[in-house]
């Protein structure tokens, strides 16, 4: 039996709270290791997933191949980004036009950091790629070092990993591959360990985290993803449908933010003391904020599983005028953390 490295985020949380009895048709638009989509059949709901590493893909539809037999669970191999496309035919194909519930888990699988080989930890001696597509598919993170400008380099740095050190450790890395070129995840790791101030070596984090960090999402094209899939995941929910996303930064909470407040934005011009209210055949789509606040893992979830310290869940409904004339979502009372 396959390992299995990552364990769900916030599955609990989700599954007492967010997802009801209703809710019949789930898109997890991250499969990774199946964790979350699991779960959701277990509940009988029919799930369409989708996975952008080939070799992760292959290795979860095995573990989860008695649901396909089923029927349950259809396996899309793509990013997300591409969602609509690929929903259309199979939405077709069940009779559906909507769907229930959304997930995005935007963290990246721990098999990617313990297995896949492709140089995104920075305490293992691999290939420099971080590639989460088909090797060749995209520019990889070895070219990316070995090939942009120093401003480049401190401008990735300093835009996709928050590292205030970003000019120094361009720097180092333009010194140093003069003479040997970047092959490897522990050759850099080395580099910027020896470039870090004395005091950035004796802190909670590795040196090297923002960077790898900034550089995964360079080559990955993480952040330019989000916002196209999730307009398009929120015209495709139905009444009392939800979208849910777990992102582990700032900067991906930031475009989940700012993207859900502009769909609750569009309520505006909605008048709950109309005498007639506008319906959904006139194309009405009334959006509202399951929580105001972010929710955070319980302590006790975060310290049984380490990767979930960093989350932050959103959650988007959308409701009929009749819904959100009658009351607004309650905030759920759970022992979860809430956060601005």
């Amino acid at each position: 039996m396959a390992t299995i490295y990552h364990t769900p985020v916030l599955l609990e949380y989700i599954l007492e709270n967010l997802l009801s009895s209703g809710h019949s048709l789930v898109v997890d638009a991250t499969l990774g290791e199946g964790g979350h989509s699991e779960a959701f059949l277990r509940q009988g709901k029919t799930v369409i997933a989708f996975e952008r590493d080939g070799v992760l893909l292959q290795k979860t539809k095995a573990r989860l191949a008695s649901y396909i037999e089923e029927a349950k669970l259809y396996i899309i191999h793509g990013n997300f980004v591409d969602l609509e496309q690929h929903l259309a035919d199979i939405l077709a194909g069940l009779g559906k036009t909507r769907v229930d519930f959304f997930l995005f888990d935007l963290g990246i699988s721990k098999y990617h950091y313990f297995e896949s080989g492709n140089g995104f930890s920075f305490n293992k001696d691999e290939p420099l790629l971080m590639t989460l597509d088909a090797p060749g598919s995209q520019r990889n993170a070895q070219q990316i070092i070995n090939e942009s400008s120093q401003e480049k380099l401190a401008q990735i740095f300093s835009e996709f990993g928050e590292e205030t050190h970003a000019l120094r450790y361009a720097t180092a890395i333009l010194k140093q591959r003069r003479s040997m070129p970047f092959r490897s995840s522990k050759q850099l790791a080395e580099c910027l360990w020896q470039a870090a101030p004395r005091y950035a070596r004796h802190k909670r984090i590795h040196p090297a985290t923002k960077t790898f960090q900034a550089l995964r999402i360079t080559v990955n094209q993480e952040l330019t993803c989000i916002e196209p899939a999730l307009l398009a995941s929120a015209k495709r929910l139905s009444l009392g449908g939800r979208l849910c996303v777990i992102s582990y930064h700032s900067l991906e909470d930031r475009i989940v933010k700012k993207t859900f407040k502009q769909h609750v934005r569009k309520n505006e011009n909605y008048n709950k003391y109309a005498k007639q209210q506008p319906t959904e055949n006139q194309n009405t789509r009334i959006y509202s904020l399951v929580n105001k606040k972010t929710v955070k893992p319980s302590h006790a979830e975060c310290l049984s599983n380490k990767a979930a310290r960093s989350a932050k869940l959103r959650t988007l409904q959308h409701n009929s005028a009749a819904i959100l004339s009658e009351s607004a979502i309650k905030t759920h009372q759970t022992p979860y953390k809430h956060s601005i």
